[in-house]
């Protein structure tokens, strides 16, 4: 495991922003290929959401 010299840490900034969050967290953005759902969503006839969320 590589320790963190928080001193000289160049995010150390953002590390001491979110500690005293009660839920600190985070997020990240990607490209998903939905073809496959979407597809099967048309074939019958349902939302595309409700086949991504079921």
């Amino acid at each position: 495991m590589k320790t963190i010299d928080l001193e000289n840490w160049n995010r150390k900034e953002h590390y001491e922003f979110f500690l005293n969050y009660d839920n600190p967290y985070f997020g990240i953005v990607t490209e998903i290929d939905c073809t496959i759902a979407f597809d099967k969503a048309k074939q019958e006839k349902k939302s595309f959401f409700f086949i991504l969320f079921t």
